[in-house]
C-alpha cells in the first residue's frame, strides 16, 4: 500500500523522480529498528501466532507491529 510513486514523493520531496530505494533510505529513520517497512511476512507471522494454540490465551490486548515507528 505504501509502494508507489505519491508515497516516494511524500518522503523526498527534494528529488524530481524519487525511486523505492530513495523511500526506503527516508523511511528507515522512522524506526527504531533498520527497516523502512514491515514485510507481509512479518503481519502473516503474527496472525498465525494469535490462531494458532501458542496465542490461545490472549485476549483484549492491541499487537502493534511498527519496527519501533512511533508515530505523532
Amino acid at each position: 500500500m505504501i509502494l508507489n510513486d505519491a508515497t516516494y514523493r511524500l518522503f523526498r520531496p527534494d528529488l524530481a523522480e524519487p525511486t523505492r530505494a530513495d523511500f526506503e533510505e527516508a523511511a528507515r529513520t522512522l524506526n527504531k529498528l533498520p527497516v523502512s517497512a514491515l514485510e507481509v511476512e512479518d503481519i502473516s507471522a503474527a496472525v498465525l501466532y494469535l490462531v494458532g494454540d501458542s496465542g490461545r490465551y490472549i485476549t483484549g490486548i492491541t499487537h502493534v507491529l511498527s519496527a519501533g515507528g512511533q508515530l505523532a
